[in-house]
């Protein structure tokens, strides 16, 4: 996961993969914010790392998507192919593990 540290003003200054007090995961939405902090205003970042800092994104969002789906009965989670099934499973359960280390750490802070 990508987190935001921000300024008072709310503009972004900071990315990281590791949550810091105050720091907000980085969500779709923040998809452009994150793509100016990145060029600094000048679009002297490269376009691939723009692109793979995209499709990171882009992925939770389908991924988040399948799941409305699955949870509103629209579709199965059987009806997808195996190996998309194997994947998204893998995922919640990275996801469930990540979560618990959350709520650990945060009961101590």
């Amino acid at each position: 996961m990508l987190y935001a540290e921000h300024d008072p003003d709310g503009r972004i200054v900071a990315l990281t993969h590791i949550k810091k007090p105050g720091a907000v995961e980085v969500t779709a939405a923040m998809e452009v914010e994150v793509a100016a902090f990145l060029s600094n205003g000048n679009d002297s970042a490269d376009p691939r790392w723009l692109l793979g800092v995209s499709d990171s994104m882009l992925i939770r969002a389908i991924e988040d998507l399948i799941n409305l789906l699955i949870d509103k009965q629209i579709i199965r989670f059987t009806d997808l192919p195996l190996e998309v099934q194997r994947k998204i499973t893998a995922r919640r359960q990275i996801r469930q593990k990540l979560s618990s280390e959350t709520l650990m750490v945060d009961d101590i802070l």
